[in-house]
């Protein structure tokens, strides 16, 4: 299985893609699954970490947050409560492998980020790129059971 996952790094790229048959080179957040939830590259690997960076770099929006995918335009394309989290999850992962400070860091600021946008104990799906107002569905459960796994000390919920 993981030869087969490994044809998914683009030397050129320096991370990991989307897809491979066809070839979809965009960056895009359920790249992540290949290293939370599944396993199937370790979170420390290299190719992984430029990855997520490459992902947290590709979202600039005036709000913070983290979307789907830079060309999304779903609402208009927003950061996502539970792709923000998806991010922390993995960089909270990283700090505990490599005990680095900076992904603890970077984890907790991007928790804290979703913290801004909780509306009476209750997550929305997206926040508004610029306005910074909840967008689509309020409450929105994989927002809130995203916040429940980040929060829980056994972060293997998902899958061990």
């Amino acid at each position: 299985m993981k030869d087969n996952v490994n044809k998914f790094y683009s030397k050129e790229k320096k991370r990991f893609l989307k897809s491979i048959n066809p070839t979809f080179e965009e960056i895009d957040i359920s790249i992540l699954s290949l290293s939370y939830p599944f396993n199937l590259i370790d979170v420390n690997d290299e190719r992984m970490i430029k990855t997520a960076e490459a992902i947290e770099k590709a979202f600039n929006y005036k709000v913070g947050g983290i979307g789907r995918y830079p060309e999304d335009s779903y609402f208009g394309g927003n950061p996502w409560i539970i792709t923000t989290l998806w991010l922390a999850l993995y960089y909270k992962r990283l700090s505990e492998v490599l005990n680095i400070k900076e992904y603890n860091d970077k984890a907790e600021r991007l928790y804290r980020w979703t913290l801004n946008y909780c509306i009476e104990g209750q997550f929305p799906e997206q926040v508004h790129k610029d306005l910074g107002v909840p967008v689509s569905a309020l409450p929105l459960g994989w927002s809130n059971a995203m916040f429940l796994i980040y929060t829980s000390k056994n972060r293997s919920i998902i899958i061990p």
